[in-house]
């Protein structure tokens, strides 16, 4: 039977993501900020399962018993970061189609903040920028598109003492916005998304930069990993530096 791991329990566990780059959300899920750890044994773990937002981390020995456990764990639409071993595991033992990606990390050293304020200038007549407060907070969670801005965390209380984040509104509707996806130890995982109905508007260029300007004065890193091409290219108007690249798996059970 799989057990939960804290970030008392963690010690035995961190040997199996040690075969891991650097990756905030696991930081993330090891000081007991965001998401779920499992694992067979605290003493003598042979698998770990981690899960954070839409993100899940297999490590550890996919031939052992307790591999079976895990598996039973993945849902539709995940994304998941492992090693070809648990791939031809998943392969093997469920219905399931898996898609291969590729995601890039990017580098923040180059950020500026008299840039992030020209950008925040940029914004067009009839736009308007706010911070993410409570009742903010709570319009985010009803909207589909929008609601992983403040989602992955646990309630209003923890996005007001870990959390940050800005919207567009337009109209008094929020249009676009910028956020933390998850705080760590270092920063915020940033996370950024436009309605869309109002793409093109260099409206996520604004909020973002008002993101990255509130992170650099509070000295924590806004991390930038990179979905898609789109990401690929605000994150570079923003300042950013490619720096790594990573393969991730989609999955998507069949629903014959």
């Amino acid at each position: 039977m799989l057990v939960d791991v804290t970030p008392l329990t963690v010690g035995n566990v961190w040997l199996l993501l040690r075969k891991f780059r650097y990756d905030s959300l696991i930081d993330a899920a090891v000081h007991g900020y965001h998401g779920i750890i499992k694992t067979d044994d605290l003493m003598k773990p042979n698998v770990v399962y981690i899960n954070v937002g839409d993100t899940v981390y297999l490590a550890g020995d996919e031939t052992h018993e307790a591999a079976k456990e895990v598996l039973e764990l993945l849902q539709d639409g995940t994304e998941l970061i492992c090693s070809s071993a648990w791939i031809e595991l998943i392969k093997r033992s469920l219905n399931i189609n898996i898609s291969e990606r590729t995601r890039c990390v990017f580098d923040h050293k180059a950020l500026k903040l008299e840039t992030m304020e020209l950008m925040i200038a940029s914004l067009e007549d009839g736009y308007y920028l706010e911070s993410i407060d409570e009742s903010t907070y709570y319009e985010l969670l009803r909207l589909p598109w929008a609601s992983s801005f403040v989602s992955n965390f646990k309630d209003y209380s923890q996005f007001a003492t870990l959390g940050k984040g800005f919207v567009v509104r337009h109209d008094d509707e929020i249009v676009s916005g910028a956020s933390s996806y998850i705080h760590y130890n270092e920063g915020k995982e940033v996370e950024i998304c436009t309605h869309k109905d109002y793409r093109r508007k260099g409206l996520a260029k604004a909020c973002g930069a008002a993101f990255i300007k509130a992170c650099i004065l509070d000295n924590e890193i806004p991390h930038w990993d990179a979905a898609n091409t789109a990401s690929q290219h605000l994150a570079e108007t923003l300042g950013y530096r490619s720096k790594d690249t990573y393969t991730v798996y989609d999955l998507g059970f069949d629903q014959s």
